[in-house]
């Protein structure tokens, strides 16, 4: 990534990182870390996914703010990993099997004026 930068805006590599070049860094730590957040808390409130897999994932998430620093990372990738070794053991998940994701009756009257 350093050298393509390096190739296409030479000027930009020399320079002290400031103004836009950081806000723009930390709108896009900060949007990956909430997506990664919404996701876990998504997934364990309709429980589709075992607790401690969305728990990992949304601490990915809250560590995901420094995830280009190697202790921060390994959060998220655990969390995936164990994801995906769950969805390989389970390989007869379909909507049906998952009574998390059908519907409930709803008995409630339609609401009129």
């Amino acid at each position: 990534m350093y050298l393509f930068v390096a190739n296409k805006a030479p000027l930009l590599v020399n320079e002290v990182p400031s103004g836009s070049l950081i806000i723009g860094a930390l709108l896009s730590f900060l949007s990956f870390s909430i997506g990664w957040i919404l996701v876990g808390i998504s997934c364990l409130k309709a429980r589709i996914i075992p607790k401690y897999i969305s728990i990992l994932i949304i601490c990915g998430g809250i560590f995901g703010f420094k995830a280009l620093t190697i202790p921060y990372l390994f959060i998220l990738a655990i969390a995936v990993g164990f994801l995906g070794k769950w969805i390989y053991d389970n390989p007869k998940l379909t909507y049906e099997n998952m009574p998390s994701l059908i519907p409930k009756k709803d008995n409630r009257k339609p609401y009129h004026k």
